[in-house]
C-alpha cells in the first residue's frame, strides 16, 4: 500500500513539475515574412501577446520578464512600449526594459526584454533580478518591438524567440519550478537576392 501511494505522489509531483507555466500566447509579423525570406534592410514589427499565467500554481511563481532571443541577421532591437501591469497599480511595480538582467535567485542572465521590477517606488533599482515579478493568473501581456534586417550579402539567421520566465529562475523567489518554453516567432534566414526593379532610365 505504502508504494502505490508512493507512485501516486510521484506522478502527481512529476505533473505538477512538468506543467507550463506560460499561458496562450500568440504573435503577429508586419510585414508577414516572404516566402522567400526577409531582404536586407527590411523593418520588421514584431507584437507578441500571453493570455494568462500558470506559474502560481507551480510552487507560487509569479511572472517575472519576456526574454527576446535574436538570431545574428537582426539589427536595431527598438522595444515599444511595455506590458501593462497586471496589478494596475504603479505601487506594486513597474515593466522595464533590461539588456541583462540577472537573477538572485539562481544567477540566471537573460535580455534583452521586458522584465518586472516588484515593489514600492521608494525602492526601485531598475533591477528586476533581484525582487519578484507581477502577480496574476488572469491577465493579459502584450508588447511589440522592432527589428531591422542587417544590410548583408550573407544568409544570415533571422530566429525571433520570446519566453515567458518566472521570478523564480529570472528574479529572487525561492522556487526554481516553472520550465522555460521559448515561443519560436520565426526562423528564416535572410534573403539576400535583390529584387529586379527592371532597366533604369537616364531620360
Amino acid at each position: 500500500m505504502k508504494k502505490f501511494l508512493f507512485i501516486i505522489i510521484l506522478f502527481l509531483s512529476l505533473a505538477l513539475h512538468s506543467q507550463p507555466c506560460n499561458g496562450t500566447e500568440s504573435f503577429t509579423l508586419t510585414p508577414p515574412p516572404p516566402a522567400a525570406g526577409y531582404t536586407p534592410g527590411t523593418v520588421v514589427t514584431v507584437c507578441y501577446t500571453m493570455d494568462g499565467w500558470n506559474g502560481t500554481l507551480v510552487g507560487s511563481n509569479w511572472l517575472e520578464g519576456f526574454d527576446i532571443n535574436l538570431g545574428p541577421g537582426w539589427t536595431n532591437l527598438t522595444p515599444g512600449a511595455p506590458p501593462a501591469d497586471c496589478n494596475e497599480s504603479p505601487a506594486d511595480g513597474q515593466w522595464i526594459w533590461s539588456l541583462t538582467t540577472t537573477s538572485t535567485n539562481t544567477g540566471n542572465v537573460v535580455g534583452p526584454g521586458w522584465f518586472y521590477e516588484y515593489g514600492n517606488p521608494a525602492f526601485w533599482n531598475n533591477n528586476a533580478g533581484d525582487d519578484w515579478g507581477d502577480y496574476g493568473t488572469m491577465c493579459q501581456w502584450s508588447f511589440c518591438f522592432d527589428v531591422t534586417v542587417a544590410p548583408v550579402c550573407t544568409p544570415d539567421n533571422l530566429l525571433i524567440q520570446v519566453t515567458a520566465g518566472a521570478d523564480g529562475t529570472w528574479g529572487s523567489w525561492i522556487n526554481n519550478a516553472c520550465p522555460q518554453t521559448p515561443l519560436n516567432i520565426y526562423n528564416g534566414n535572410i534573403n539576400p537576392t535583390l529584387p529586379n526593379i527592371g532597366s533604369i532610365s537616364h531620360n
